[in-house]
């Protein structure tokens, strides 16, 4: 594990853009999504991780508050984003560690 980024990856910018991914799938799935699903959306993005690196992901978003984390169990994890995920994936605010999020042109999730 990286211990700067919390996270497998070694490249930065693919840590960070995954992050941002995962925010924007749960913002845009309703504010909740377990680790499975998430894992299904962000390979749909070019993300095919193992769950174990976005249960990372989660933990380390957690920490610096942009969503909660619900372990229900060793094999399922639920995530809730928080407010300040929601103006992070608005691009109301800019993180260390997350890729800092442009707007979208409409029609694109």
């Amino acid at each position: 594990m990286n211990t700067i980024s919390g996270s497998a990856d070694v490249n930065p910018y693919l840590v960070a853009d995954r992050r941002l991914a995962t925010l924007r799938a749960l913002d845009e799935h309703g504010g909740r999504a377990n680790d499975s699903v998430l894992q299904i959306l962000l390979a749909a993005v070019g993300h095919d991780v193992a769950r174990d690196v976005i249960r990372a992901d989660l933990v380390w978003m957690q920490s610096v508050g942009l969503c909660t984390v619900d372990a229900r169990s060793e094999v399922l994890h639920v995530a809730l984003i928080t407010e300040a995920g929601r103006d992070h994936v608005a691009g109301r605010s800019a993180i260390p560690g997350i890729k800092r999020a442009t707007p979208r042109p409409a029609g694109i999730a």
